[in-house]
């Protein structure tokens, strides 16, 4: 399982919703721990952890109430948004998320007022995210991109590419245009291996180009539409290539490939020709 810890987030009863940061995919299982007190705005009223006060209240200017949740409507007890309102309480989990789509995560104290309560004191959250997605065993493809040059496939592909005109490119590469190998990558993470392998075929492809001074030496990256975490392991390959080779990334989004692109799990190395 792959582990995402969120950051610190702490919850006040003054706060309304508080936006973790975290987004929580279909499937991913969800845990969440609170230390801390709050001291809600009622005559005698004390210290109270997240758990909230042994109370299930049915008053509906509470978040969270009884029509809601018979079970969990607590006072003052730390809650949870996704779709709707859920009790989290000192601790939840780990529980899975099997709504469909992406929900951003939010938090925040079960008082009677939508918008802000009025109590001191407040919750500390730790959020932990398991991605329950196995690793796949894969491959990055590295695929060398040269910019200018004379006439020959390897730089009608780099043509093509940098134009973003992604059947041509891919057409070429399919004939083996501009292939030095690729990164291996198992449930233990990145090959060093195949990166070892790779590295002097990537030198030896630069020297036999007739370059006046050294290439300017670029990585670009394109992914398929999944982010599960066999596509986080391909980013990881792709990474301890290029920090091997000390090349600086670039932004290729404007005008560059997207999602929809035919690359779903290649590196692209860009070098430039000069006269």
């Amino acid at each position: 399982m792959q582990l995402r810890d969120g950051p610190l987030v702490r919850v006040r009863d003054t706060d309304g919703d508080v936006d973790t940061g975290l987004d929580v995919k279909p499937g991913q299982m969800l845990e969440v721990a609170a230390t801390g007190t709050i001291v809600a705005p009622e005559i005698l009223a004390g210290d109270s952890d997240a758990s909230g006060w042994n109370h299930i209240v049915d008053d509906a200017r509470f978040a969270l109430h009884s029509v809601i949740d018979p079970h969990g409507a607590r006072k003052y007890a730390l809650l949870g948004r996704l779709n709707g309102y859920f009790f989290v309480g000192s601790h939840m989990g780990p529980w899975q998320f099997n709504f469909p789509r992406e929900r951003r995560l939010y938090l925040r104290v079960n008082n009677d007022d939508h918008l802000r309560g009025a109590g001191k004191g407040a919750f500390d959250v730790k959020v932990t995210i398991w991605d329950r997605t196995e690793v796949e065993p894969g491959a990055v493809q590295v695929v060398d991109i040269l910019q200018g040059g004379e006439l020959t496939a390897l730089a009608w592909l780099g043509s093509h590419f940098l134009n973003g005109s992604w059947n041509e490119a891919e057409a070429l590469i399919q004939q083996g245009v501009g292939m030095l190998g690729a990164v291996e990558y198992n449930t233990l993470g990145v090959d060093q291996g195949s990166i070892a392998s790779l590295v002097p075929k990537i030198t030896v492809a630069l020297q036999k180009r007739a370059f006046s001074r050294p290439p300017r030496f670029a990585v670009a990256e394109t992914w398929a539409a999944e982010n599960g975490a066999s596509a986080e392991a391909a980013r990881k390959a792709a990474a301890a290539l290029a920090q091997t080779l000390g090349a600086p990334p670039i932004d290729l989004t404007s005008g560059g490939p997207s999602q929809s692109t035919p690359y779903p799990a290649r590196l692209f190395l860009i070098s430039s020709w000069t006269q």
